[in-house]
């Protein structure tokens, strides 16, 4: 049973989260960490976060902020038992607002990184709904840099003669590649907008987005009852 749990655990995938819920949670976690106050309460939280962040792509900022979290928390926690009656200002009080502006900003990262991960291309604009031909006319010239880059790199490695048949040969279908790989983008993100689009209406009440919903829900009732 626990080995199921652990696979299902690992098995999910936040682009499968709605985007309109991931809002809205957001919102839900900024009014839990207002009320948040309860030491043990902050490291259920950074679990939370940690468990966020150990789900996606670990970029330099992901990976500071997260790894500066665990130490703050625990200096806060042992803070707890050092006489700080000397100072002027309460320095636990102090460092837990930084704690929770820290979270938060990890917590942002992530559900900005997360919406924009979807990779939805077609959108409205003051045409209106992008075409699949508009969608090449946007993107062809990246893709006859990119392709162009890619073969002079490979005549500068090769040392390829520019009057060689070989090097010809490749100059004369770089047009066809071109045209293949901007096809192949533009039907894909053509695809994808409506499988996200479909997939976002319908999986609005799934089993995912209601957990991912409770939770923040659990987080935020935590945080007003425990003191």
């Amino acid at each position: 049973m626990l080995k199921r749990l652990i696979a299902k655990h690992k098995a999910i995938d936040l682009k499968d989260l709605n985007n309109v819920l991931l809002i809205i949670s957001l919102g839900v976690f900024l009014v839990s960490l207002y009320f948040l106050k309860n030491i043990y309460v902050l490291m259920l939280v950074y679990l939370f976060i940690y468990d966020l962040f150990y789900r996606r792509e670990r970029n330099k900022y992901f990976k500071l902020l997260t790894g500066i979290l665990p130490i703050l928390i625990f200096a806060c926690f042992l803070l707890r038992y050092i006489d700080l009656s000397s100072l002027s200002f309460d320095l636990i009080n102090m460092l837990k607002i930084i704690i929770k502006a820290l979270i938060f900003l990890d917590y942002l990262m992530i559900v900005v990184h997360e919406i924009r991960g979807k990779d939805i291309k077609y959108v409205k604009g003051k045409r209106g709904k992008n075409s699949l031909n508009d969608l090449r006319i946007k993107n062809i010239k990246r893709y006859k840099d990119c392709n162009l880059e890619v073969l002079n790199n490979y005549q500068i490695k090769n040392n390829l003669d520019l009057d060689s048949d070989y090097y010809k040969v490749l100059k004369n279908n770089l047009n066809q590649k071109i045209k293949n790989d901007l096809e192949e983008y533009v039907v894909i993100n053509y695809l994808r907008f409506y499988k996200n689009r479909k997939n976002n209406k319908k999986n609005i009440l799934d089993s995912l987005n209601i957990l991912f919903v409770s939770i923040h829900v659990i987080i935020l009732l935590l945080s007003i009852l425990v003191k």
